[in-house]
């Protein structure tokens, strides 16, 4: 694709994805109702990167399948011997992955056979690299995302800044923000402004039970036993 303008580029990816509208559609039904063999068979002579994709995952999911449903104890750990099938996945995604063949999310696919197999540097690689192929738009639900991925990280400032401007920009009535809020003070050790803010979430979703521990620490901290009890009377 080489010298050809972006447009022309398009073009050809909306042309080759209508003439197999049909198929890639029939195989997304299959998949949702977890029939991943028939979706994968459904388009397996697609040109399109999205049908080839969800051809490749559905073979992949379709194997992990088959394997809970023959193992003889559902209770015990995976056999990890038995990876054949994802051997033949990794080498036909190697093999398009050399030749920059593979969109974002087959490239994370691939990355996953890596990691299921071991290959833990390889597939670090990969996702990088899945992350890098990948021309996303700046999207205004991407805020939230890193949000949760700076408090994950215990980047609590950050992950503050971020609730604040999405407050301003009139998400100030919403009880996920405001527990956010209020887990990042409790996990930066700011007692009395993470009260504040489970205070305020527990007025506007009173009968809330996601966080409600935290809540009730950070009460205890305070010497604040009545109402500890009032939240968690049990």
């Amino acid at each position: 694709m080489r010298g050809r303008s972006s447009v022309v580029v398009l073009n050809d990816f909306y042309k080759d994805f209508i003439e197999e509208h049909d198929k890639f559609y029939l195989a997304f039904s299959f998949f949702d109702l977890m029939e991943y063999d028939r979706a994968a068979l459904s388009v397996q002579d697609c040109k399109n990167k999205k049908a080839y994709y969800l051809h490749m995952y559905g073979r992949y999911l379709a194997d992990g399948k088959r394997k809970l449903d023959n193992a003889p104890d559902s209770f015990g750990p995976p056999d990890k011997l038995e990876n054949g099938h994802l051997k033949t996945l990794k080498t036909e995604l190697a093999k398009k992955y050399a030749i920059t063949e593979l969109d974002g999310f087959c490239i994370y696919l691939y990355g996953v056979g890596l990691k299921k197999l071991d290959l833990l540097k390889e597939a670090i690689e990969v996702f990088v690299d899945a992350l890098l192929a990948l021309s996303l738009p700046n999207h205004w639900m991407k805020h939230f995302f890193l949000g949760h991925i700076y408090l994950e990280l215990q980047l609590n400032e950050e992950g503050l800044k971020i609730y604040q401007h999405l407050m301003d920009k009139g998400f100030v009535k919403s009880s996920y923000i405001v527990s956010q809020v209020a887990m990042a003070y409790n996990n930066m050790r700011e007692v009395d402004m993470a009260v504040n803010a489970f205070t305020e979430l527990t007025e506007m979703d009173p009968y809330r039970l996601e966080n409600v521990d935290y809540f009730s620490n950070t009460l205890y901290i305070k010497a604040r036993r009545c109402l500890v009890h009032q939240i968690n009377p049990f």
